[in-house]
């Protein structure tokens, strides 16, 4: 079921739009039978101030970084400083709210570290960080990383999408090999 408010939809799981994520968890509810902890509700706005407000107001009112994440969509950002501004709220929140024992793991906002890659734009970030994923849940899955696969900043990234939702449908990485 979908709820719109202004620019902000709570959805289950009926298809992508353009849209930031931010994924709220209930940490009362804690893990399913997976041992996964899934999002108790999903927000997508197309508004950035509003996911970091609604990402960070979950962490504050739990004290808890795992109260909530955000992903930022890239088609709605212009420019990478705007990718990050909104995929590294939670951080920056954290930065100036400290909550004892806790971090955030978040891409590096050095645009120059990402120019000496070959990223210079939103789009190009999702593929490369996609690219990776795909890298990575493979490794976890058979044990090494996939050779010749042919992924490339040229790939378009519906395709590098298809191909790692195809890889993610599979199956557990935990029932794949170890290294």
């Amino acid at each position: 079921m979908t709820v719109r408010y202004r620019s902000i939809r709570t959805t289950g799981n009926e298809g992508s739009i353009m849209a930031h994520k931010v994924y709220l968890f209930d940490l009362a509810k804690g893990f399913d039978a997976d041992g996964r902890m899934r999002p108790a509700r999903t927000v997508e706005t197309d508004d950035p101030e509003e996911a970091i407000r609604l990402a960070t107001a979950a962490v504050a009112d739990t004290g808890r970084i795992s109260a909530a994440c955000i992903f930022a969509d890239w088609r709605l950002c212009a420019t990478l400083p705007d990718f990050f501004h909104v995929n590294n709220g939670i951080g920056r929140w954290l930065e100036q709210n400290p909550i004892e024992g806790s971090f955030v793991g978040e891409p590096t906002d050095d645009l120059d570290f990402w120019r000496e890659l070959g990223v210079e734009t939103p789009e190009q970030l999702a593929k490369f960080l996609l690219i990776e994923s795909y890298s990575d849940r493979f490794k976890a899955m058979f044990g090494f990383r996939p050779v010749g696969n042919g992924f490339t900043m040229e790939t378009p990234i519906e395709e590098i999408e298809a191909a790692l939702d195809r890889l993610t449908s599979t199956a557990d990485p935990d029932d794949g090999p170890r290294p």
